[in-house]
């Protein structure tokens, strides 16, 4: 269906979880089929598709920056600093990865785009919506794409449908409303052929978004997401997040009282493997770099169980340069900065072991980025070229971020 409005017009209708909006979602969920991806043009090589994968993701930042739609607004953990090390992971990844050309140009467009919709629905508003931040994302590229003539209709469908499912439900969820009645349902997402094979377009969306959620910058995006209470998704649940709770350095292995911030990132590391419903198709590259990302992210949360002491000055050391890496390496909002420095303040309230963990669990994160940073910077170095500004190259003010993400000042 051609969505004929202008650009806040559609911003308004998704905001408001609209009729329309969840109409055009539902429709667009009941209209694909994995047979889509026969209508797919053909590439003459893996290269090709990344090549025009490229291009439409630029394509889709430019536009958005016309539009004056400020992606450095989007709160901290899904904003910016996300969508770039997805673009980053997406062309670490797809070179290697033994799919079909088709497969690799819907993926690698989906899984670079995949959180575009967190900068209009907050990210932990979704446990009230029907259109939720990827339904956002979605019914956004969709508008800027059908007037583009970059896609083919088959091709926009796929790219938007990935997207929509990149969110991967593992059960039916019930939109209840302020008095407990159940207003609304959203059933899992298809994502294999009818035959039980994987439609590797949607897996690849979300290993896209897997490789940064599992790694030492997971770390930090986490954690701004603390300054604030509420609700976060283990997988299965949503629980309430308060941050005196959520930094107590425990990794128990029942929870009665939702996840803390260790467990959390544990259950992240424990879901990479080929036994998880998230991971059960995961073969070739994608098993290597979750594999690698994997191993960072244990060996950070192994230091929550350390409780040395520091002296003062190393103590205050490491508080800065793990500020500095929120705002210079893991989120450029325009938030960031003042999230920061309110997260600090909440820091010194927490007791002083529970602040000594978190110590030794920062400097250690501070390192494993810097290494993980190294190992991205020579891997794509070795696939694109240096400077390999021809892949590099994103619209302001998108494209100086490149030069944080790789920063190894700590």
């Amino acid at each position: 269906m051609e969505v004929i409005m202008d650009f806040q017009e559609l911003l308004n209708e998704i905001k408001n979880d609209s009729e329309w909006a969840r109409n055009e979602v539902a429709e667009l969920r009941d209209k694909f089929h994995p047979g889509l991806l026969d209508k797919v043009r053909r590439f003459k090589s893996r290269t090709s598709a990344i090549d025009e994968g490229v291009s439409v993701v630029r394509h889709v930042l430019n536009e958005l920056c016309e539009q004056d739609f400020n992606i450095k607004a989007t709160y901290p953990g899904h904003g910016a600093g996300h969508l770039i090390r997805d673009y980053a992971n997406a062309l670490r990844l797809f070179p290697d990865l033994g799919i079909t050309e088709e497969e690799t140009f819907i993926g690698f467009v989906g899984g670079c785009l995949h959180d575009i919709g967190c900068a209009i629905i907050d990210r932990y508003a979704d446990s009230s919506r029907v259109v939720r931040h990827a339904e956002a994302g979605g019914l956004l590229i969709r508008w800027i794409l059908q007037k583009s003539g970059f896609v083919n209709k088959a091709e926009l469908h796929l790219i938007v449908y990935c997207i929509f499912a990149h969110t991967h439900y593992l059960k039916r969820i019930e939109i209840k409303n302020e008095q407990g009645e159940v207003v609304n349902v959203i059933n899992p997402y298809v994502d294999i052929y009818p035959d039980g094979k994987p439609f590797y377009p949607v897996w690849t969306t979300r290993w896209v978004d897997r490789l940064d959620t599992n790694g030492p910058a997971f770390v930090g995006r986490h954690y701004l997401t603390l300054v604030h209470p509420h609700k976060d998704f283990d997988g299965k649940n949503f629980f309430d997040v308060d941050y005196a709770k959520h930094m107590r350095p425990l990794l128990r292995n029942e929870r009665p009282d939702g996840n803390t911030m260790a467990e959390h990132l544990r259950m992240f590391a424990n879901s990479q493997n080929n036994e998880s419903p998230y991971g059960e198709h995961d073969f070739g590259k994608m098993v290597e770099l979750r594999d690698a990302y994997k191993e960072r992210l244990l060996r950070i949360i192994e230091k929550t169980k350390k409780t040395a002491k520091f002296s003062y000055i190393d103590e205050i050391r490491i508080l800065h340069e793990w500020n500095v890496f929120l705002v210079d390496n893991v989120e450029f909002s325009d938030l960031t900065e003042e999230i920061v420095n309110e997260l600090g303040k909440n820091f010194a309230k927490l007791p002083v072991k529970t602040r000594r963990a978190w110590l030794h669990t920062f400097a250690c994160c501070l390192v494993e980025y810097t290494e993980w940073a190294a190992e991205m910077d020579t891997s794509l170095g070795r696939v694109y070229g240096f400077p390999y500004d021809e892949y590099f190259c994103l619209p302001d003010p998108i494209d100086d971020i490149f030069e944080h993400i790789y920063s190894s000042g700590h």
